[in-house]
């Protein structure tokens, strides 16, 4: 058979069904009428009476079809015919089929098979003939919700013997039965079934002389394996009992069709030992290329024949064997099957024969497997009777609600042990009312007294199938039953009253140790504790206060206290495993207290109770918190530990083991002393570190984690807003910070921060320390006060105190500031476009890089600032209170401080500088290079300013000193005192001063005296000139030309003689 590459067949090899030949039944022409005289060799049919090709494709299944037959039994017992493979022996499957897996291979629905016809590995239901084998296939297993197949679970195997124009021959068949009997192993789920849809013209009870079928037949059935065979469409040719060839076979199951009515179809041939089944109008599966197209199939159409009730009859018999299989059912075959069909058919009356005909009737098949005469209810149990030794029982659960009861009464005073089995499809569930029981597994324990009546409940949490229960009754030495205690962990058994002796019984929470021990008040109050498995074997005993036993999870075991206490307490701990090198401690419910100490020995100490291991049996160590509120401590020794800890959880690692720990409030852990590392992670919310060179702690909410005798640590905060403080130490040490990290280095170790949100640093210990912090890219602010620091941005602060020496530096970008603070001492600042410092006594600030510097002086006498200027253009705005010297690119200002120098002339730019006089008694100086402003003590000096000006506005009685140059400078005087100086590179100005005092510098200086009036004085003599403007003083002195410039009305004159050349003009206009 030639096909695509992707495994399809030639879709040129399909037509449309128009050109199918007309025996193929389109036309409703019975197939058997083409059959060649027996004596010759002879044809083999298609078993198919009709195929319906409807306008549109609808559902046209009736009342007895398979819809009404199927549906509700898959999911009433859960049968699918899962695990099973059915061979459908035709003219092959169409694979790509949606409904049966859309695939061929081990991986789909359709697992394997082969082509007799055309000798290849590709059975393909071909056109022009083909769709019989694919609408059989999908009455077996179809898995479409509307056109569900009878076994929608089971596997199908294609074994092709029709070509593709519908011709076939029995040594295809022959071969293809011999296939099956070779590979009814070789599949995932074994061959179980075989359906042949075929036959030959012939109508007998008995096999013709030319048959060939039957020596593969016969060992078919011989391997159990279900052969289903159409029984043949031409009872109207022949209208007499028999049937087609191979259904006449002894070996196999012939199967005739009934209608809708429920009787036999009148086409069907018929016998007595034929299963009738439905078999008229069965919508099925069929290939695409009925509608010339090669595209996925996807459609539907209805068949009649007794080819469609043969793979009904196929398909159920899987539905029965897997009830069968589930049951327990030994030796399942075709006859046990065939009869349990016979024996839940319906009897139907043909009248043409005059003959009763077996009609299956399969949902009374399935529902008489899975009947049973148990008791629902306690009140109509099941009675076992009396128990003396073992008893067995099965069942079945047939749905959601069925419950099983039985009933059984004691044989003697013990206990009971019932073992449950079942299959995979149920989970079955068991009650004792009224009793206390211990589950184990599969097994549940009971105590019982001899003569007492017990029920045993069962039903079912999921799906429906089979169990089994065995019953074991054995005797037990004591005389009451024990005190049932349940589950332990961590447990105090309290006011046990022992006269004689008393039992016990506990379940093991846990696998591991079993550790009882009495509470010190009973100790050594003369009884014997002995500890047993369920099966009574000892596990350990003690006459003194503690017994240990290892037991297994869930078990349970019996406690035997003998001896005479009134009044015994007994702890109960069992959290503690120690296996293969591997130790295990669980947590509980209640709030435990646990410990570990790696010493000589690895103490460990769960809440009171105490252990103790060799270093060399534990390599690795699992400590779980439980529900409450739990705390663990662990120590190191002098080796080297290692911690890596979080809040809750965490790791320690050491040459001799490996823990790791989880779910606690409080982990405390102590170094040892040896060279010990420690690295700390914060949590998802806000996270708090302290720490110092011998403690650090790490605190969220009710959660804390703290580490003692580790000074080397790094630490790591989480996704809250995290915090941190550290302390340094009596020596010199040095902190780096940025950002959210920051690193102290100590003399004798060091510690790491990274992502905390807030740092603090404390240096107050003691030493020489130095503190270095950096800003981020936003705009971060700063400070550096005596003894204090601080730098903060977007979502982070650094704060420091107790710091000698403190450093901060603004290198990434943003516009930072920076903020000094002095001493009470007399302090020293000097500022630069770059960087400023501040220093005192015991102390030194430096900043680098701000674009914005400012200096805060207390007002100590001895306060000194410097101000350096740029290259470029900078002014200085100076004054008692604030000065700032700025330019591009920064700005440094400086307050209070009792003397400032500034200094300017960097470069070919001029400088400019603002004085601004105080409420006191100010005096200004002026000279090309040199001004300043003094009062009471304070100066603000400038150096190289060459455009200087001086404001007297404030108050108190100012003056002003203003010299010239040996050039020709010029000054001009005007009201309010306003008094300008300018020469070659400089000009100086002075405003409302009382009085000002300007001096020429020795060149041809000339004086212009402006705006006088008649409130005005002038006055002159020798190398004086002196005008007054009210009370505000001009004094002129070396200048070589005075002009006075007056108005309408003349000020008072008094000009004497003079050594300048002096004139008066009158203003005009």
């Amino acid at each position: 058979m030639s096909s695509s590459d992707s495994g399809r067949p030639d879709p040129q090899r399909r037509a449309r069904f128009e050109t199918f030949e007309e025996r193929l039944a389109f036309s409703g022409q019975a197939l058997d009428s083409f059959a060649l005289d027996p004596l010759e060799s002879p044809e083999l049919l298609m078993q198919v009476e009709q195929l319906e090709i409807p306008a549109e494709v609808a559902p046209v299944v009736q009342q007895g079809g398979l819809e009404s037959l199927v549906y509700g039994l898959t999911n009433r017992h859960g049968l699918t015919g899962a695990g099973q493979t059915v061979a459908v022996i035709d003219s092959g499957i169409a694979w790509d089929h949606v409904a049966l897996g859309g695939g061929y291979g081990s991986n789909h629905r359709v697992v394997g098979g082969w082509d007799f016809a055309e000798n290849d590995s590709n059975p393909y239901d071909d056109g022009p003939a083909g769709f019989h084998g694919t609408h059989v296939a999908g009455i077996i297993g179809s898995s479409n919700s509307t056109y569900q197949g009878v076994a929608p679970g089971a596997d199908l195997v294609a074994l092709r013997v029709f070509d593709d124009q519908g011709r076939g021959q029995l040594a295809w068949v022959e071969q293809a039965l011999q296939w099956v009997y070779d590979h009814r192993g070789s599949f995932e789920n074994p061959i179980t079934t075989v359906n042949l849809s075929i036959g030959t013209s012939w109508n007998s009870t008995s096999v013709p002389n030319w048959a060939t079928l039957e020596d593969e037949f016969q060992r078919l059935e011989q391997a159990g394996i279900f052969v289903s065979v159409a029984a043949g469409n031409s009872f109207q040719s022949y209208q007499s009992v028999g049937l087609s060839y191979p259904a006449a076979s002894p070996f196999v199951v012939p199967v005739a069709s009934h209608g809708a009515s429920g009787q036999l179809s009148s086409f069907s041939q018929r016998a007595p030992n034929v299963l009738v089944a439905p078999g008229e109008s069965i919508m099925s599966t069929v290939p695409e290329h009925l509608w010339g197209s090669s595209a996925q199939s996807t459609r539907f159409l209805a068949a009649s024949g007794t080819s469609m009730a043969a793979p009904y009859v196929a398909g159920a018999s899987m539905l029965v064997r897997q009830a069968m299989e589930t049951l327990g059912y030994q030796e399942i075959d075709q006859d046990l099957i065939y009869d349990h069909f016979r024996s839940t058919a319906d009897i139907i009356r043909d009248t043409v024969t005059n003959a009763d005909y077996y009609r299956i009737n399969l949902q009374r098949a399935l529902d008489s497997l899975f009947s049973d005469d148990f008791g629902d209810t306690v009140g109509d149990r099941h009675e076992l009777g009396t128990l003396s030794d073992t008893r067995s029982v099965s069942g079945f659960i047939n749905d959601a609600s069925d419950v099983d009861v039985f009933g059984f009464t004691a044989g003697g005073t013990g206990r009971v042990t019932l073992h449950l089995e079942h299959g995979s499809g149920v989970a079955p569930r068991i009650a004792i009312p009224g009793v206390a029981t211990t589950v184990s597994g599969n097994s549940i324990s009971f105590d019982v007294v001899s003569g007492q009546s017990y029920s045993i409940v069962v039903d079912s949490t999921a799906g429906v199938g089979a169990y089994g229960i065995d019953l074991e009754i054995e005797s037990v030495p004591w005389s009451s039953p024990p005190i049932e205690i349940g589950p332990v962990e961590m447990s105090t058994i309290d006011g046990i009253a022992v006269a004689g002796e008393t039992w016990l019984r506990v379940q093991a929470t846990n696998s591991g140790f079993l550790t009882l021990e009495a509470m010190t008040a009973a100790r050594g109050a003369g009884f014997r504790i002995d500890v047993y498995d369920d099966d009574l074997r000892s596990l350990g005993s003690t006459t003194g206060a503690r017994v240990d036993a290892r037991v297994t999870a869930d078990a349970t075991y019996l406690i035997r206290i003998s001896g005479n206490v009134a009044e015994l307490d007994l702890r109960a701990v069992n959290v503690v495993d120690l296996s293969s090198g591997r130790l295990v401690v669980h947590g509980t419910s209640a709030s435990d207290d646990y410990a570990i100490d790696a010493g000589r020995t690895l103490d460990v100490r769960v809440g009171a109770v105490s252990y103790s291991f060799d270093l060399s049996q534990v390599r690795s160590i699992q400590m779980t918190g439980g529900a409450g509120s739990d705390s663990l401590t662990l120590t190191g020794d002098g080796q080297r530990d290692f911690f890596r800890l979080t809040l809750g959880s965490g790791n320690w690692d050491r040459s001799t083991f490996s823990a790791r720990f989880v779910g606690f409030e409080t982990i405390a852990a102590i170094g040892g002393g040896g060279n010990d590392s420690l690295i700390l992670t914060g949590s998802a919310g806000n996270d708090t570190l302290v720490g110092s060179a011998s403690f650090v702690s790490l605190t969220s909410g009710a959660r804390q984690t703290t580490v003692a005798g580790i000074a080397d640590f790094t630490a790591f905060g989480g996704g809250g807003v995290d915090s941190a403080s550290l302390s340094g130490t009596t020596g010199n040490d040095r902190f780096w910070a940025r950002s959210n990290n920051a690193t102290l280095f100590a003399p004798e170790h060091r510690q790491f921060l990274a992502d905390f949100d807030h740092i603090a640093f404390d240096a107050t210990q003691g030493g020489f320390d130095s503190i270095w912090m950096s800003d981020t890219e936003g705009n971060d602010v700063a400070t550096l006060g005596v003894g204090s620091a601080s730098i903060s941005g977007a979502g982070y602060s650094i704060t420091a105190t107790g710091f000698e020496s403190q450093s901060v530096q603004s290198m990434r970008g943003g516009s930072d500031s920076v903020t000094f603070t002095d001493s009470a001492g007399n302090d020293t600042f000097f500022a630069t476009t770059s960087a400023a410092d501040m220093k005192g006594s015991g102390y030194y600030h430096i900043a680098r890089g701000f674009a914005s510097v400012t200096a805060t002086s207390s007002g100590q006498a001895g306060d000194v600032a410097t101000l350096l200027d740029s290259a470029g253009s900078d002014l200085l705005d100076a004054g008692f209170a604030s000065t700032t010297l700025s330019g591009r690119g920064f700005s440094n200002e400086v307050r209070g401080f009792a003397s400032v120098w500034a200094h300017g002339g960097t470069g070919n730019a001029i400088d400019a500088a603002l004085f601004r006089d105080s409420a006191g008694d100010d005096r200004f100086y002026y000279s090309r290079d040199y001004s300043s402003l003094r009062a009471d003590g304070n100066v603000v000096g400038a150096y190289r300013f060459r455009d200087a000006r001086a404001l007297a506005s404030a108050g108190g009685v100012d003056t002003a000193i203003v010299v010239g140059t040996s050039g020709v400078d010029r000054v001009t005087t005007s009201p309010q005192n306003d008094v300008l100086l300018q020469g070659s590179g400089y000009r100086a100005r002075s405003v409302g001063f009382q009085s000002t005092h300007v001096s020429g510098g020795g060149g041809r200086d000339v004086a212009i005296l402006a705006e006088l009036g008649p409130d005005d004085e002038l006055f002159g003599q020798g190398k004086v000139a002196q005008v007054s403007y009210g009370p505000l003083t001009t004094l002129l002195r070396d200048f070589a030309y005075v002009q006075a410039m007056i108005g309408d009305d003349a000020p008072a004159a008094d000009i004497r003689a003079v050594d300048f050349h002096f004139e008066m003009l009158e203003r005009r206009g």
